[in-house]
């Protein structure tokens, strides 16, 4: 090999962090010139056997790309490895794997280190454009700014291209309120349904129906009438997967006082330490009416 194209592992160099950088040129065959790669660890040590390894590489491969040429997709998945795998939960961590997906989608063959503001800004219009829900672009949003300092962290970029840039919104709708009359002829039509108990229970606590789903006996405080808000039942994929309330995750109380109303100060006769039925021991929406009287209820 031409010695001015062979790797070479330089002397790591101490950071004002204190950690340690490890670098290695190398030659880019693609862009006809020398390149440099780098990674930052805690002891001296560690970044000498890092180079090593690496000057290893390139020499027994020297087509092999630097993680910062590395392409967007297979770069996301390896961050979504090591940073959340085992360490975020199982339902976060397979969000993120399909929010990856729509990234790869989009910019998968793109290597990290081409990828721009302008990039980000064009890839957040066409997944709008595409009629994507506000919500999931902010999912993506956070995918790809979190992944992105990551890359900064670890110095594989010097700068987030997602600074600064933010997903499109689309105009902000007006939230109707129903009327006294319309609650009451709700209620009164829900009164007759076989899942009145979970109607009524929405209706008159205002919890969202997947931490209404989440419930079990054993969060119902039947002499306080309380119920404790603590899981949340999410659908991922087609499977039901138990999760923590937004209310949680914000710092936010997970108790809801109950309305003083017959049909959630009626204790069930039976069944209250009993198994539920449903998914995963949760209470289903047939049995949300469990800590709800059996019977209709006078509105």
């Amino acid at each position: 090999m031409n010695r001015a194209k062979e790797p070479h592992a330089k002397d790591p160099r101490k950071l004002d962090s204190g950690r340690w950088q490890a670098r290695v040129t190398y030659y880019d065959a693609e862009m006809g010139k020398r390149r440099e790669t780098s990674q930052t660890f805690a002891t001296e040590r560690e970044a000498q056997k890092w180079s090593r390894e690496e000057e290893q590489q390139y020499r027994t491969n020297p087509n092999q790309k630097s993680p910062s040429q590395e392409k967007i997709g297979e770069f996301f998945d390896r961050w979504l490895r090591l940073t959340q795998v085992g360490k975020a939960s199982p339902d976060t961590v397979e969000r993120y794997g399909y929010d990856i997906r729509h990234i790869t989608e989009h910019l998968g063959n793109r290597a990290l280190a081409s990828i721009g503001p302008q990039d980000i800004y064009q890839f957040y219009q066409a997944i709008y454009e595409e009629g994507m829900a506000a919500g999931s672009i902010d999912n993506i949003a956070i995918v790809l700014r979190t992944g992105f300092k990551w890359a900064v962290k670890t110095e594989l970029l010097s700068k987030n291209p997602t600074d600064d840039i933010h997903p499109p919104r689309p105009p902000e709708r007006e939230h109707v309120i129903p009327s006294n009359d319309e609650v009451l002829a709700f209620l009164t039509l829900a009164n007759t349904h076989r899942l009145r108990g979970l109607w009524i229970f929405l209706v008159l606590t205002g919890v969202r129906i997947g931490e209404a789903l989440g419930i079990r006996w054993s969060d119902i405080d039947w002499n306080g009438r309380r119920v404790l808000i603590q899981r949340a039942l999410k659908k991922i994929k087609g499977r039901n997967i138990s999760g923590t309330p937004k209310d949680i995750v914000h710092g936010k109380s997970p108790y809801r006082r109950l309305p003083c109303r017959p049909c959630v100060s009626t204790k069930p006769s039976k069944r209250k330490n009993g198994p539920l039925p449903g998914i995963n021991g949760m209470i289903p929406g047939t049995a949300v009416a469990g800590c709800l009287s059996r019977r209709p209820v006078d509105l």
